[in-house]
């Protein structure tokens, strides 16, 4: 497959956007989710500059809304499934059951409130570049091959669900696998600079901790877990910016 239809690949894998030609098979090029998450930033970091004249809060409500449509909203039901899922006391199957209800209960409810919230909140407080806003979803997207084969190392006992999460193990693998990683290590020290990239990697390994917690409560590597990471690396990596700018 050639690059393009590789990245168009990804493109309808990480986002709702389509770009015509979409397989019933789906296929997942771990080098390529850098670049995905490049081409969102790019729209974060045009959408931050065209609204600087606005008030800060209603600048972040209008970016966090332009971060939902950009992604289509496709990792809102895996952060808010993967919720529900980690913090009910039950069996694998109950688990499993819940993340397939397509309604919500309380803890997907409140998790689907705080988490925009969260990010208005910070980049209502935005001190750092505006063009660190380019590398968080690069960075929380190219970091998803390395986060769950880490996950599945220290956890080797949790299976992959059926579907993406049993297909996404074996594709974050072999030569495409480090090239994305490599990669997304040269882009964010090209955007964030030294600080900037130590900044966000502590973040990362923050997340790490309380991904573990999620992980084996979740009882499986699915697809709603990827959305679910997505998203709270999303976060994580505003905050870990914002808190390198004002004390870095």
């Amino acid at each position: 497959m050639n690059p393009f239809d590789r990245f168009r690949s990804t493109l309808h894998f990480l986002t709702r956007i389509s770009l015509g030609g979409s397989s019933s098979v789906l296929k997942i090029y771990p080098e390529q989710f850098a670049i995905v998450g490049a081409l969102l930033g790019l729209f974060l970091w045009g959408g931050w500059i065209i609204t600087a004249s606005l008030p800060s809060f209603l600048r972040a409500v209008l970016l966090v809304l332009l971060w939902v449509v950009l992604s289509g909203g496709l990792h809102l039901d895996g952060w808010a499934d993967t919720w529900e899922s980690a913090l009910f006391s039950g069996s694998s199957e109950a688990k499993i059951r819940i993340r397939k209800d397509p309604h919500l209960g309380v803890y997907g409810v409140l998790a689907l409130f705080f988490l925009p919230v969260f990010k208005i909140a910070v980049l209502s407080g935005w001190t750092a570049h505006s063009i660190y806003l380019m590398a968080v979803p690069l960075f929380s997207r190219g970091m998803l091959p390395l986060s769950m084969r880490t996950l599945r190392f220290l956890n080797p006992g949790i299976d992959s669900s059926p579907g993406s999460g049993a297909l996404a193990m074996t594709s974050f693998s072999g030569p495409a696998f480090y090239i994305g990683i490599v990669l997304t290590a040269l882009s964010c020290g090209f955007l964030l600079g030294v600080g900037g990239t130590l900044f966000i990697m502590a973040g990362w390994v923050l997340w790490m901790m309380m991904a573990l917690w999620v992980f084996k409560r979740c009882d499986s590597l699915s697809g709603d877990f990827m959305g679910w990471s997505i998203e709270g690396l999303e976060a994580v990596s505003l905050f870990a910016l914002l808190a390198g700018a004002i004390w870095g």
